[in-house]
């Protein structure tokens, strides 16, 4: 019995993607995500590979920048290693080969900063009125 290797994770891209077309004619997009976790002392960054393969890669490749917030679901997870070339030593990274990605708000294309999006927020709000009536969604 297989065991299950699925893989969740949100981060923002380290490099702008890079889209290859394999010799098979498979199509393939690799970007690089920054996964932060903790505060303060005991913050730490997990930088993780992403490879997302099909027809659809090409299609994402404009939005895939650096900076930007993506969430990878779906995805196999793997510890590559080899020995480096220049002092021997043993290199390992973590690659995903995911079946989904999806587009977070917020990034280096839209990023507004913290006081803007506050003085508009501010700006927009509307003041409440106990006797209005309330809203069902």
């Amino acid at each position: 019995m297989a065991d299950i290797n699925n893989w969740v994770v949100t981060g923002r891209l380290t490099r702008d993607a890079e889209y290859r077309v394999l010799p098979s004619g498979t199509e393939l997009v690799t970007f690089d995500i920054a996964n932060n976790t903790g505060f303060g002392q005991y913050a730490k960054t997990l930088f993780i590979t992403v490879n997302h393969w099909g027809k659809s890669a090409k299609n994402m490749l404009p939005y895939l920048t650096k900076g930007k917030g993506i969430a990878v679901s779906g995805g196999e997870v793997e510890l590559q290693q080899w020995t480096s070339k220049q002092d021997g030593s043993t290199q390992k990274k973590i690659v995903v080969n995911t079946s989904k990605v999806d587009f977070l708000p917020g990034g280096s294309s839209n990023q507004q900063s913290t006081s803007e999006s506050q003085s508009q927020s501010q700006q927009d709000a509307t003041p409440y009125d106990p006797d209005s009536e309330v809203p069902t969604f």
